[in-house]
């Protein structure tokens, strides 16, 4: 992709950032948008669990926003949160945190690997390996 290309698809996808769209986001993360971080960090205020998480994780992949692994802690170690996909969530915070190479990241993924979620043990486990270069 072109310095001219990324410039116009960042511009594009800034232009149709919602709160239930997470390919968007996860769009603007994967190309470092330095022009997305203040409208993402908008979004957060208004998104819903789920959502926080792929807000959260480009957040850090733009530019290493040390509150994504607060955001993703907070939803990974709170059960009492109601959200219709509470599994799912914590499980996609999981695996974001392990995408967060932070001595804070590897502990909170350290603490989950003996939860009650089998995905999120997994994810745990998987970051974790990858953190620490145990892949095999």
């Amino acid at each position: 992709m072109t310095d001219e290309e990324k410039i116009e698809a960042e511009t594009d996808l800034i232009k149709t950032l919602a709160p239930n769209d997470h390919y968007t986001v996860q769009a603007l993360g994967y190309l470092r948008s330095k022009a997305a971080f203040e409208p993402l960090l908008k979004l957060l205020s208004i998104a819903d669990l789920y959502q926080q998480v792929f807000i959260a994780e480009a957040l850090w992949q733009i530019d290493k926003y040390q509150g994504s692994i607060t955001i993703l802690k907070d939803i990974v170690n709170s059960p009492s949160v109601y959200h219709e996909n509470r599994d799912l969530t914590r499980m996609y915070a999981t695996s974001a945190l392990g995408s967060i190479n932070d001595p804070k990241s590897i502990e909170i993924l350290k603490s989950l690997l003996d939860d009650k979620e089998y995905l999120v043990k997994y994810h745990a486990h998987e970051g974790l390996k990858r953190l620490l270069n145990l892949e095999t």
